[in-house]
């Protein structure tokens, strides 16, 4: 192998090493950055995998497009799903004018969940919020639904990303912080 060959592998290496990645298997993400991913677990079981995505190469909390698409690994129902949204603004001690009307619209957007789906949030550059559902055996994806309330966002996706998380480790994990 020459020098010159040699020399743009070692590049190409770091570059790959330090750069998030730009690839997903979902097409919605696929202008998106990885940021990083991780599991949330609780006592013995693994509930999710989640993954974070952002429009750019250098991840910041409030730029916009953001993405967090979780791959459940067990059934959860659309109530668990919601009364733990809930939960964990009450444990952030966000004060949300909205919250009870948030609730209502996720319990017309989120289904009941069962191994191997996936639901995605993307918020896009006007803060709009829009769900969707796919399962890791098809290829089909669905439009779930969306909220266009700015404060809903930056409000779901503290759950994991503000600094105050329940899951610090995997924050950190998500964003892309080596521990």
């Amino acid at each position: 192998m020459s020098r010159m060959t040699l020399t743009t592998c070692l590049i190409a290496l770091l570059l790959q090493l330090f750069i998030p990645l730009r690839l997903s298997a979902m097409p919605l993400l696929d202008d998106m950055y990885k940021h990083g991913e991780g599991e949330m677990s609780f006592l013995f079981w693994t509930l999710y995998k989640a993954e974070l995505y952002s429009g750019q190469a250098d991840f910041d909390i409030k730029r916009y497009p953001q993405a967090l698409k979780i791959t459940y690994l067990r059934d959860i129902s659309q109530q668990d799903l919601i009364e733990a949204t809930q939960k964990q603004w009450q444990e952030l001690g966000l004060n949300l004018p909205d919250e009870k009307k948030w609730l209502k619209a996720l319990a017309t957007i989120w289904p009941d969940v069962n191994e191997g789906d996936v639901i995605t949030l993307i918020v896009d550059k006007q803060q709009n919020s829009h769900f969707y559902l796919s399962n890791n055996k098809s290829n089909a994806i669905n439009t779930l639904g969306r909220l266009d309330n700015p404060a809903f966002g930056s409000s779901f996706l503290a759950i994991w990303l503000s600094t105050d998380t329940s899951r610090p480790e995997l924050r950190s994990q998500l964003i892309g912080y080596k521990q």
